[in-house]
């Protein structure tokens, strides 16, 4: 993926009344432009974990997080470990303790107070273990893995899968030398990335008619507006007596087109809610497109609509 794919989230209820009324939340995350700049860990060289005592920033749906590393370490059981912590956005922060030993790298559990092969001395894919407690079943997947986040496309990518042996989660993670994690996956939907190392600017998508308003919030509420008013005008619900949700995922592209829509999960809706939301998401009209930098870029939504 050459462009940035950038979630969005935009919630629908909608209700059948006398008088129908749409409530609308609009939350986006930023779109953000690379402009010739170092931005992607391009320059980056060196080991699969290294321990960083600058800080390393993820995006996450929930809460992102920051990696940051002590610079002293502590001693556990006669070995010596640094402390990682971990500083969520929320404020909240956790500490866990690693250590590297002839190139391998261990994680100490706190719980069963033993280590755990995180990362072999020889990377060799294929090689499995299990962690020392015997929950974990690790394997290394690929040397030559790539991702792309809504920021970059990393190649030549460690991935190691992990799976948990007593609720069947796989989680996939992926290493760039030099930088370490970059991204992670569970179940093979993409869960946490890594942020640029640089500062960037950001861009969203406008409704046609909002364009010439200067203020960049201004132009997100005018364009939230041109949303609600159009699916006032179009959406309306066959079957009113029916509760429930649908939940669809819908691409603006490069264009400003609506690429594609598609129905996520159905919560108690009836098909026909379902078909009419479909239709008249795929009607939205042209936006113009977001845009990184100076190149237009796709955007991704979720859209439960309550019926």
């Amino acid at each position: 993926m050459n462009q940035a794919l950038i979630i969005q989230t935009l919630i629908i209820y909608f209700y059948k009344t006398l008088k129908m009324k749409i409530i609308l939340l609009l939350l986006l995350l930023p779109i953000y432009s690379i402009n010739g700049q170092n931005a992607c860990y391009e320059n980056r060289q060196g080991e699969y974990w290294p321990f960083h005592t600058d800080t390393i920033n993820y995006n996450a749906p929930k809460d992102g997080f920051s990696y940051v590393y002590s610079a002293d370490s502590l001693k556990i059981n006669g070995k010596f470990y640094r402390t990682r912590t971990k500083i969520y956005k929320s404020g909240k922060t956790n500490e866990a303790y690693f250590r590297k030993e002839n190139k391998a790298v261990y994680y100490y559990n706190e719980q069963t107070e033993t280590p755990s092969l995180l990362l072999p001395s020889e990377i060799k894919k294929g090689m499995k273990w299990n962690s020392t407690c015997g929950t974990y079943r690790y394997k290394i997947k690929s040397i030559d893995a790539t991702l792309s986040t809504p920021y970059c496309d990393f190649e030549k990518l460690l991935e190691i899968e992990i799976l948990n042996k007593n609720n069947n989660t796989k989680y996939q993670f992926y290493y760039k030398k030099g930088v370490g994690v970059v991204g992670n996956n569970i179940n093979d939907n993409p869960f946490s990335f890594i942020e640029p190392e640089v500062e960037i600017e950001n861009k969203n998508f406008i409704a046609y008619g909002c364009e010439t308003i200067e203020n960049s919030d201004a132009q997100k509420k005018c364009t939230t507006n041109k949303i609600i008013q159009y699916l006032q005008e179009n959406l309306n619900n066959p079957t009113p007596e029916v509760h429930g949700k649908v939940v669809y995922t819908i691409i603006i592209d490069e264009k400003g087109m609506i690429d594609d829509v598609k129905v996520k999960s159905v919560e108690g809706a009836s098909r026909k809610q379902e078909k009419i939301g479909l239709k008249v998401l795929k009607s939205l009209p042209e936006f113009i497109p977001a845009y990184a930098g100076s190149k237009p870029v796709s955007v991704l939504y979720t859209i439960p609509i309550a019926f």
